[in-house]
């Protein structure tokens, strides 16, 4: 009997201990099924992740925001590269695609109006034998602008030729740069800036707070007038020696002006290189930038020598 009670007991604990296997085994195995899952998204979530690099270009409307190195680029006649030039659309259009500033071309024109346009006449932009400052804020409807790059996207869309304060509200809400360059003719009475044109100019920055945000730049006697007013001013220059730039540096800083806009980067070669005239400006504390350029290439040599803006059509960062 104590036999029979101690193979049923020896049975018994076999059972129990083969169940047990039993029961284990696939235990093990589905939580080797479900960790792994766990493990590995553990593993990506520590991995680190490839991303896109970040640009210092600013964003979008984020107008007022330096560009890489502390040079701003400014778009030549707005984002003409992309837009009509010299066009509301091509204004917004630069700050937002993360132009620091715009640059733009004022005439006087009819009552007093300034207007926004580049060439002396309006030919090559409407079709027109019209002089700018024969317009007015109010006949400027009569001409829209129907020819050049870009303006076949806007066939449903009627351009017009801007105002300064139109341009001014678009540079104001984008806390961005301006730089306005003050036009004349060459050897031609027919036009030039009046007193109260230059008045009406400095009323409008005042206006919008933009003293210290705007480079007026234009000859030497068309910037006299802004000399002085609390305002950044330019001269545009091309030497073509390095006398001549020297030349221009020392009147720059006998007259107060600020800025030397050069023309091209050619200039910078033939004034003596662009090191040479960083390192020279900086003594004088004259700032400099290149009045268009469309090169990556001479931005990022720009940045090199500190320079203060690049001017283009197009967004070369």
């Amino acid at each position: 009997m104590k036999r029979i009670i101690t193979t049923l007991g020896v049975i018994i604990s076999l059972c129990v201990i083969i169940t047990s296997c039993g029961i284990s085994a696939p235990n093990d195995s589905a939580e080797s099924k479900i960790s792994t899952p766990d493990e590995s998204t553990a593993a990506q979530t520590t991995a680190p992740e490839t991303t896109v690099p970040e640009t210092t270009a600013p964003a979008a409307n984020s107008g007022g925001k330096k560009s890489d190195n502390n040079i701003l680029l400014i778009g030549h006649r707005g984002y003409m590269g992309q837009y009509p030039e010299s066009t509301v659309q091509a204004f917004k259009g630069a700050f937002g695609s993360g132009f620091d500033g715009i640059e733009c071309d004022v005439w006087e024109g009819r009552n007093g109006d300034l207007l926004i346009h580049h060439d002396p006449t309006i030919l090559r932009t409407t079709g027109k034998k019209k002089y700018i400052w024969t317009l007015s804020k109010k006949s400027r409807n009569k001409y829209p602008i129907t020819k050049g790059d870009k303006v076949d996207r806007y066939h449903s869309t009627k351009l017009i030729i801007p105002t300064l304060e139109e341009v001014l509200e678009v540079v104001d809400k984008n806390n961005g740069y301006l730089m306005l360059h003050i036009k004349d003719i060459k050897n031609d009475r027919k036009y030039r800036l009046s007193k109260s044109g230059e008045k009406k100019i400095i009323s409008l920055l005042k206006k919008y707070n933009l003293r210290k945000k705007t480079l007026i730049f234009g000859g030497k006697s068309y910037v006299s007038p802004f000399l002085k007013k609390g305002f950044k001013t330019g001269i545009f220059t091309s030497p073509k020696k390095k006398k001549k730039f020297l030349s221009e540096a020392r009147w720059c800083k006998r007259k107060g002006v600020n800025t030397l806009v050069f023309a091209n980067m050619k200039n910078l070669s033939q004034s003596g290189g662009g090191k040479y005239i960083a390192k020279h400006l900086k003594k004088k504390k004259l700032d400099f930038g290149i009045y268009k350029t469309n090169s990556g290439k001479a931005y990022r040599k720009l940045c090199r020598i500190g320079a203060w803006f690049a001017m283009s059509n197009f967004d070369i960062r």
